[in-house]
């Protein structure tokens, strides 16, 4: 009874949110010269990224063509940074992010858009089988299989993310990093309070 008062409770306060008219729509790009890495993997610095993934993290092949791991040398913010683009279930860029492929300051740099508002990775998404939530981006490349990944350090229970899991009851597998025991179990808490 509690689950089913505390499901209610979440679906009004969702159904009583602003209207998609009152809020601005902002088209997301990616940086200034976005090339996929397969389109690039003969440059110098395109070989370097190709290196760095296939060999230092143990990415295949196939996900870096699959999920249009890119480049650029226009953008100088996202110079030297594999870009990982994220598009909604429309197949609309929602989110991207750039790592340094070295060590450095700001190894991640995302797109400016507001986080809880997306799903990432939701055009590969099915909500109605397991989904595997894991912290970060290499992690993400290494599940591929129904997976997201947080971006952030929270998941907050007006996320769209929360929101898709607890609408269609989703199970989840949580495969967050080893130091991060507290969050994994604070977080299944939250599900478990909505009964998943």
């Amino acid at each position: 009874e509690e689950i089913k008062t505390i499901h209610k409770d979440f679906l009004d306060v969702k159904n009583n949110k602003s209207s998609p008219e009152t809020e601005q729509n902002i088209k997301l790009e990616l940086p200034k010269g976005f090339q996929t890495l397969f389109e690039c993997k003969n440059s110098v610095i395109g070989r370097k990224m190709y290196d760095y993934l296939l060999n230092k993290r143990k990415i295949e092949e196939e996900d870096i063509l699959r999920y249009r791991l890119g480049m650029t040398q226009e953008d100088r913010q996202f110079e030297n940074r594999i870009i990982f683009p994220s598009f909604d279930k429309n197949g609309e860029l929602n989110f991207y992010v750039g790592r340094l492929i070295y060590d450095g300051k700001m190894k991640y740099l995302c797109s400016r858009n507001e986080k809880h508002k997306i799903v990432i990775n939701e055009l590969n998404i099915d909500f109605k089988k397991p989904l595997t939530i894991v912290e970060g981006y290499f992690d993400f490349l290494k599940v591929n299989q129904n997976a997201t990944f947080l971006a952030g350090s929270e998941l907050s229970h007006n996320s769209k993310l929360f929101e898709e899991i607890v609408k269609n009851k989703t199970v989840v597998y949580l495969a967050l990093d080893a130091d991060a025991k507290k969050k994994t179990m604070k977080l299944a808490d939250k599900f478990a309070r909505y009964g998943i």
